[in-house]
């Protein structure tokens, strides 16, 4: 819950900085296209991105990524003297 409410806060001090810093340089009219494209793009990033990558469900492991598995043979077999990592 806290963490939450940190990312609104971030996203409202980011969304209030950026048509700040263009109503001064560019004027009101651009500052605020900007303003709403800047809470656009973060509320995007963090609220339907990751809604996205959790509905697309859990994936079966490291093969499925298409991820090569680079454990050493020796360390796979039990032959090292080396501890197993976790990978």
């Amino acid at each position: 819950m806290a963490a939450a409410a940190g990312l609104a806060l971030l996203v409202l001090a980011l969304t209030g900085s950026v048509p700040l810093v263009v109503d001064v340089t560019a004027g009101r009219a651009e500052g605020v296209a900007a303003g709403a494209a800047a809470l656009t793009v973060c509320g995007g990033l963090w609220g339907v991105l990751p809604r996205l990558v959790r509905r697309s469900g859990p994936r079966a492991g490291a093969a499925a990524r298409g991820v090569a598995d680079i454990t050493p043979v020796a360390v796979r077999r039990g032959l090292s003297r080396a501890p197993r990592r976790q990978w």
